[in-house]
C-alpha cells in the first residue's frame, strides 16, 4: 500500500464555508494526499455532502469539541506530513503545500510550517497561525510531541498555544512561509459566547505551565522567503545570544535552544539585511567572541541597526 504524502485534518461542526473551505483544497492541492473529515452532530444536508466526497469521514453523533474532533482525525492519519486546518480556512496559492514542504524538509528542526494568514473580516494578516488554524508538520513532530491537550480549561482557546510550546520545548519552531496565502473567516466555525472566566483559565494554565515564555513566543515572527531563498526575522528588536531565556524579541544565537529562533555563527556576517532593527539586545554574547573578531561582531550589530537605533550589551 502506497501512503499518501500529506493527510489533511479538517474539523467541521456547522460552519457556511465548510464547502468552500474542501472546494478550495481540491482545487490547491496536488493529487497525492488523504484528506481526513471529522464532523461533530451533521444535518441531513451536511451527511450528504460529506457521502459526495473522496475522503475519510468520522461522524460523532454527540459534541465533542474541536480538540478531541482533532485527535480523532490525527489518530487516522498516514501521510509522511500533517496539515490541520480550520473549516473557515479557504486556500488562495496553487500546489500550497509544496512549499511548506520544501522548508520543512530542508529544515526539519522547524517542524511546524505555516501560510501567510489574510484576515479579512478584520483587515489584518499574520504569519503565526495556530497550530489548528492551518499549519503543516512533519510525521515526526506528532509521533515525538503527541496529540493535543484535551483538556477542560482549552475546550475554548488555549490548546494551540499549549502545543506550540510543547513543539518549543522538544526542539522545534513554527517558520512562516511568504508565498503561500490562505483567508481565514474568523468566527465561522462556532459561535461561541465566551465569558471572562473562559478567556483567562487557559492563559493562567500556560503561564503555570511555561511561564513568561508563553508571552515570549507570541513576539516570534520567522519567515522563509521562497523567492529570496532565505529566512527572515520580523521584529522591531533583536537579541543576539539570549539562549534559553530570550527577551520579548527574535533571538539568533550559537547553538539550539528553547528560546532560540534561529543558530548562527555569531563571528560570522549576521543573515539580516541592513538596517532592519530599531534595537539590538545582546545578552551574554561578547565572551563567546574571540577576541580578534569583537570588532568585526560591533560593525555587524551596527550595520544591522536602523539610523536611530540603539545596541545594548550585557556581559
Amino acid at each position: 500500500m502506497v501512503l499518501p504524502e500529506v493527510s489533511i485534518v479538517v474539523p467541521t461542526v456547522n460552519s457556511p464555508t465548510f464547502k468552500e473551505c474542501i472546494d478550495s483544497i481540491i482545487a490547491k492541492t496536488r493529487p497525492d494526499y488523504e484528506l481526513i473529515i471529522v464532523c461533530d452532530t451533521p444535518s441531513e444536508q451536511k451527511r450528504e455532502l460529506l457521502n459526495s466526497l473522496s475522503a475519510k469521514v468520522l461522524v460523532n453523533e454527540t459534541r465533542i469539541g474541536s480538540l478531541r474532533a482533532i485527535n480523532q482525525g490525527l489518530a487516522a492519519t498516514t501521510g509522511k506530513f500533517i496539515l490541520v486546518m480550520n473549516d473557515d480556512v479557504i486556500v488562495k496559492t496553487d500546489d500550497w503545500l509544496s512549499p511548506m514542504i520544501k522548508v520543512l524538509t530542508k529544515y526539519p528542526e522547524f517542524g511546524i510550517a505555516c501560510p501567510r494568514i489574510i484576515y479579512p473580516d478584520v483587515n489584518k494578516e499574520d504569519f503565526f497561525a495556530a497550530v489548528t488554524e492551518c499549519s503543516l508538520m512533519t510525521r515526526e513532530v506528532l509521533d515525538k510531541v503527541g496529540m493535543l491537550d484535551e483538556s477542560e480549561e482549552f475546550s475554548h482557546q488555549g490548546g494551540d498555544g499549549d502545543y506550540y510550546m510543547r513543539c518549543k520545548k522538544s526542539g522545534y519552531t513554527i517558520v512562516g512561509i511568504n508565498e503561500v496565502q490562505v483567508f481565514h473567516y474568523v468566527g465561522q466555525t462556532i459561535k461561541t459566547e465566551l465569558t471572562k472566566e473562559k478567556l483567562e483559565a487557559p492563559m493562567k494554565t500556560l503561564f503555570k505551565r511555561y511561564g513568561n515564555a508563553i508571552k515570549v513566543d507570541q513576539h516570534r515572527h520567522l519567515v522563509y522567503s521562497l523567492s529570496e531563498n532565505k529566512l527572515i526575522l520580523k521584529g522591531q528588536m533583536l537579541e543576539l545570544g539570549g539562549g534559553n531565556n530570550p527577551q520579548f524579541h527574535p533571538n539568533i544565537d550559537i547553538r539550539p535552544g528553547f528560546g532560540v529562533d534561529l543558530v548562527a555563527n555569531l563571528e560570522e556576517p549576521l543573515p539580516i539585511e541592513d538596517e532592519s532593527y530599531g534595537g539590538v539586545w545582546c545578552q551574554y554574547s561578547l565572551e563567546h567572541i574571540s577576541w580578534r573578531k569583537i570588532k568585526d561582531f560591533l560593525k555587524e550589530v551596527y550595520r544591522i541597526l536602523k539610523p536611530e537605533g540603539k545596541a545594548v550589551f550585557i556581559t
